[in-house]
């Protein structure tokens, strides 16, 4: 993508506060399904809203079970093949109702009321490669999430048992909700500007807009979820490619941090950009590197967020060579 043509306008990035989100108005559900979902005549889902933004909470009940005195609800979701699942124990109330947001589990992937439990304590299937992450692809479409309601108080092992017809037969009800990081009224627009490799994520508009460049870690190519979810709460932010993708190297040791102080300069020079300065977050050596980065450009850089890495300079590690030299000195000024 061409680079656009600097419009300068005086904006003080860190003092704004945060930007409100477009909300998803009712056509943003021809995404996704009514409120309420029936799929079984025993048992029946309320889930509100079923489709949301997947850092929103939501209300999931269950009516109708009032003929089960113990009552498990798992929520399973798959993506590109890689299945994550939670349940939780519950015992109805005097109305043969299950209300996640307000009722205690007793059992299960936790304990207690935790409204959003069924999504926060997900971990991977039975069978999943230890250390699989839920990491959203495809951030154009949603991940679905499927909520299904049994008698009893069922466990991993029975979701994984060989019996399917007894575990079909102790289904009361289920319904499937889905979760989005990208609202209807973002853009999202690849990068190839310069050496710049990336996905830009942008409220529709002309902004200007908070700036933000989101960095995550070793696994290389280009990681969109995040940067998806800010644009919807009205940030502009480039999820920035710096190895392991196109045309960019392939070892993350020959990563020059040059590069990353010509995507600064990018963003700030973009009209839709508020030009006082930019935001900057990253993971593991990511974090590493927008720690550097906040160093050599200054007061270019508005806020910096380090999550899961070194808080402290380290030599040998992501981001010590500048300019073609190894070395600490830029570090130390």
């Amino acid at each position: 993508m061409a680079s656009i043509n600097i419009a300068r306008k005086s904006c003080i990035f860190y003092r704004m506060s945060r930007p409100s989100r477009p909300r998803p108005s009712r056509p943003f559900l021809v995404f996704g399904r009514p409120t309420s979902s029936v799929e079984r005549k025993m048992a029946k889902f309320i889930v509100t809203p079923s489709a949301s933004f997947i850092d929103e909470t939501i209300s999931v009940c269950v009516y109708g079970v009032h003929k089960f005195p113990n009552v498990t609800i798992r929520a399973f979701v798959e993506e590109m093949g890689r299945t994550f699942e939670a349940y939780a124990h519950f015992i109805p109330d005097v109305n043969g109702a299950v209300k996640v947001d307000s009722h205690p589990s007793i059992g299960g992937s936790f304990k207690g009321i935790m409204p959003m439990g069924l999504f926060t304590h997900m971990q991977p299937s039975t069978g999943q490669k230890a250390g699989t992450r839920l990491v959203k692809k495809d951030v154009t479409t949603p991940l679905l999430f499927h909520l299904t309601a049994y008698k009893g108080f069922l466990s991993t092992d029975d979701f994984n048992s060989s019996n399917i017809e007894s575990l079909t037969q102790s289904v009361l009800g289920k319904t499937t909700v889905e979760r989005w990081y990208m609202g209807k009224d973002v853009d999202r627009i690849e990068v190839r500007s310069g050496n710049i490799r990336g996905t830009l994520f942008k409220p529709k508009g002309k902004g200007p807009f908070p700036g933000i460049i989101d960095l995550f870690g070793a696994s290389g190519g280009v990681t969109e979820f995040r940067s998806s979810l800010f644009a919807t709460h009205g940030f502009a932010s480039l999820a920035l490619a710096y190895f392991a993708y196109e045309d960019l190297i392939t070892d993350i040791k020959q990563v020059d941090m040059v590069y990353f102080e010509e995507a600064v300069d990018w963003m700030l020079n973009n009209q839709f950009v508020m030009d006082s300065g930019i935001g900057v977050i990253g993971v593991s050596a990511g974090a590493q590197i927008v720690v550097k980065l906040s160093i050599i450009c200054g007061p270019k850089i508005k806020a910096c967020v380090c999550i899961n890495g070194s808080p402290f300079y380290t030599e040998g590690g992501t981001g010590n060579l500048y300019k073609g030299k190894q070395s600490a000195n830029y570090i130390m000024k």
